[in-house]
């Protein structure tokens, strides 16, 4: 289970909170107990928003954040639901101030070695994926007909082109359905932070019949990851957070780094690979001449640096 801290331009996503439990552990209990501890450590007016799915509804849980922490959850509703039906009967209303909103697409990582199940998944999205028609969304407000959560409750409902209308809901006062439906389509993007950890940073890979042991694999690459995201942050280069750690490794090789070679008034710009090939294929008596001159130089380059010239 984690829990992944973000912003709502999506510049960067943080592992704030973990724990590694057995699969037939119920997930809701233990989401709302790593909230409830990041907030008590962090203090009120960091976390402004919950982001989940449906999975995670509980009623009370939603109150208690919204009134002790004041943080808004935004959850799926699902289908048998009376809120939601409530939110449905509605729409009979005449002049429902239905509202166009068109999301935009999530750019998914792509790296060149994907294992073969997710190669499968990826390209099937990809044969499947076409540009999302309009969806038209409506909110209404003060909802209070859900037993278990004492506050008012937005539920902003969703209808697209032959599908049936799937709502949300939320602690958040205001009816701005645009707004809402916009935030929580910042859950795909979390999704997929979620899917990276697991397939591309070696998150599932380590096995070991010692827990303590995987627990500390799961966390310490939880942290390299939170780390790297931060570096990217304070670098100012929010663009680099979607990628998978190998296609990451490649962006961020030094790039300006030249090896100029002049011969008979010409000049040319060699990278140190291309520069190493270069060298490695002279033959004799051509490389022997080039040795000896490449150590010439690395002398006097180290003897520059014992005896550095004076500001």
């Amino acid at each position: 289970m984690e829990l992944i801290h973000t912003n709502e331009a999506g510049e960067f996503f943080f592992f704030v909170a973990m724990r590694l439990v057995s699969g037939n552990a119920h997930e809701s209990p233990i989401l709302y107990e790593l909230v409830e501890e990041f907030l008590q450590a962090v203090g009120p007016g960091v976390m402004k928003w919950l982001v989940v799915d449906r999975g995670f509804l509980d009623g009370g849980r939603m109150a208690h954040l919204k009134t002790r922490w004041k943080v808004d959850t935004l959850c799926a509703l699902r289908s048998n639901m009376s809120v939601l039906e409530d939110a449905k009967g509605l729409l009979r209303l005449e002049n429902v101030p239905w509202q166009e909103y068109r999301p935009e697409p999530l750019s998914e990582a792509e790296p060149a070695n994907l294992l073969l199940r997710e190669r499968a998944r990826h390209l099937l999205r990809k044969r499947k994926r076409k540009p999302q028609p309009a969806e038209r969304v409506v909110a209404f407000s003060d909802f209070r007909t859900w037993d278990s959560c004492s506050v008012p409750l937005t539920v902003v409902l969703t209808e697209k082109p032959d599908k049936t209308v799937w709502g949300l809901v939320s602690t958040y006062e205001e009816p701005d359905a645009v707004f809402l439906r916009d935030r929580y389509h910042l859950r795909e993007s979390i999704e997929e932070r979620h899917r990276q950890a697991k397939l591309f940073w070696d998150l599932t890979s380590f096995r070991s019949p010692n827990f303590n042991l995987v627990s500390h694999q799961v966390v310490f690459v939880g942290l390299t990851y939170t780390l790297l995201q931060m570096q990217l942050f304070s670098e100012n280069r929010p663009e680099l957070n979607r990628l998978t750690r190998r296609t990451l490794r490649l962006q961020m090789l030094p790039y300006g780094n030249h090896i100029v070679v002049y011969a008979q008034g010409y000049h040319a710009f060699f990278d140190v690979p291309e520069y190493t090939e270069h060298v490695m294929t002279v033959e004799e008596p051509g490389k022997s001449r080039l040795l000896r001159k490449v150590r010439r130089i690395r002398r006097e380059f180290l003897y520059g640096l014992h005896q550095p010239r004076g500001p």
